[in-house]
């Protein structure tokens, strides 16, 4: 196997490891030493390819982006004759498909909008600004031949959308913990019930 390869494979295996920790805990609450024993390597290795936490966290939030943009690059398509509701649609279903496929990356995408590090803010708004065109030139062929009402712009439309999106969001994780809500409950009843069988057989 060639150096260079090698290199990629390693990298690869400290950004996954890392992605899974700051998707679960967080800017604040992930822990080197945690990504370290996750991904089997040691600190020494990470810290030759990387050069701190921050680093890490911000080669993590890039790799979200890239990936998400390059699914939706694939497979988002505008079809005028569907019209703007449908169109729309399509796109956050697409974010959603990709999301349910990469939950560490949805939570990196979160993060990188509602609490990221105030230090890393700036390079943290460099890396989401092609996301930010890529939304703006979808919605601008998505509305191609639309008239706006009077007085809304194509920022406060974008706007819209991020706030349709995070309505979305909160729908989805709303929805997931009312299955998980629903299934510990069962576990509990199976488990209360199995304890009342013992004590009556007793």
């Amino acid at each position: 196997m060639k150096q260079e390869e090698r290199v990629r494979q390693m990298q690869q295996r400290i950004l996954g490891a890392a992605c899974q920790e700051f998707g679960k805990r967080g800017y604040l609450g992930a822990a080197v030493d945690s990504v370290c024993k996750a991904g089997g390597f040691s600190k020494g290795i990470l810290y030759y390819y990387f050069k701190d936490k921050d680093s890490i966290y911000l080669a993590c939030v890039q790799l979200c982006f890239n990936e998400l943009l390059q699914y939706l690059n694939t497979h988002m398509s505008v079809y005028p004759e569907d019209g703007v509701a449908q169109n729309v649609n399509r796109y956050f279903q697409l974010r959603m498909d990709f999301f349910q496929d990469h939950p560490a990356f949805q939570q990196l995408f979160d993060q990188s909008f509602l609490s990221l590090p105030e230090h890393l803010t700036a390079a943290i708004e460099e890396i989401r600004a092609p996301f930010a065109r890529y939304n703006r030139e979808l919605l601008g062929q998505i509305l191609a031949g639309t008239q706006l009402r009077p007085g809304i712009t194509l920022e406060e439309a974008m706007e819209l959308l991020g706030c349709y999106q995070r309505f979305m969001n909160h729908t989805k994780r709303m929805k997931q913990a009312l299955q998980s809500g629903s299934a510990a409950q069962e576990k509990l009843r199976r488990l209360a019930g199995d304890q009342d069988g013992a004590v009556v057989s007793g």
